[in-house]
């Protein structure tokens, strides 16, 4: 008997986001940070403004909507914490290393934003943008 033709078939299947949501939940950790790769590839074909509001837009829904929960939005604050921790740490300790020159210092304690340099204030602002990194 001989070989059966190849026959193409599409199907379409429609997925939830409780179905992304479990799918994602199965993954391993490189596999989740490689979704979130994916996903900011994909935004990046979108208007320079476009990525920008549909941010606000998921964070507003999170914030406002009845369908969202404090473990949503938990969620997302604590991975965005991983994600900057680092950089969140070295700004701390700037602004401690130079309030504690504040400290130190004979007479009146002057306030910490006075006394700091132009160099911490640029190294705080290449923390906070992320340049250099």
């Amino acid at each position: 008997m001989g070989e059966l033709p190849k026959i193409h078939r599409e199907v379409a299947i429609e997925l939830t986001s409780e179905d992304l949501a479990e799918a994602f939940c199965e993954m391993d950790d490189d596999q989740q940070a490689q979704f979130f790769v994916h996903v900011a590839h994909n935004m990046s074909a979108w208007k320079p403004s476009g990525a920008a509001m549909q941010l606000r837009f998921i964070g507003d829904h999170l914030r406002e909507c009845e369908c969202s929960t404090a473990d949503a939005r938990n969620w997302v604050v604590e991975l965005a914490a991983c994600v900057g921790e680092d950089r969140l740490r070295q700004i701390a300790a700037i602004v401690e290393r130079v309030d504690n020159r504040c400290m130190a210092a004979d007479g009146p304690v002057s306030r910490t934003l006075d006394e700091m340099t132009d160099d911490e204030m640029r190294e705080i602002y290449k923390l906070a943008t992320g340049d250099g990194q």
